[in-house]
């Protein structure tokens, strides 16, 4: 291999590893405004090591399965009392539930967040071409999922 080769090969991988950057930068932002403050830290997608990281892993009791990993998070404060989330196969973030107390009126606030259910009686909103958040309130949890998990 020639010096010329090797400098291509630098090139394409940092190429690669910048798109690679980017695109998972743009997958956060585009979520943002859907997820709670809570969770910020999170995205639909994020892969579960990086999960782990970002949520503490200490924090968390994970049941790891073929099909799916559920992952809980006990948590007292912000009128919570239960996250949840769901991995993929693919070892890939494509849902977050957050169950409140019942004293807090679920419907009622993310109606506010969100505006009038769009889709029957939750919201599908399109990020990408690749990506739709559907979200819904099922006993006071809001679910936030990647919709191609649930068609």
């Amino acid at each position: 291999m020639n010096l010329k080769q090797f400098y291509f090969l630098i090139f394409l991988f940092a190429s690669a590893f910048l798109f690679s950057c980017s695109q998972t930068e743009k997958l956060k932002k585009s979520q943002k405004s859907f997820i709670p403050d809570v969770v910020s830290n999170l995205y639909i997608g994020m892969p579960f090591n990086d999960f782990k990281e970002a949520r503490g892993i200490k924090n968390l009791s994970v049941i790891e399965g073929n099909i799916v990993t559920i992952a809980k998070e006990e948590y007292s404060g912000d009128s919570i009392s239960l996250m949840q989330y769901q991995f993929a196969k693919d070892k890939k973030l494509y849902e977050i539930i957050i169950e409140y107390v019942p004293e807090y009126d679920a419907k009622a606030a993310f109606r506010l967040k969100y505006g009038e259910p769009n889709n029957g009686k939750e919201w599908l909103f399109t990020l990408t071409k690749n990506l739709k958040l559907k979200i819904w309130i099922y006993q006071n949890r809001l679910c936030i999922a990647d919709s191609r998990k649930f068609n």
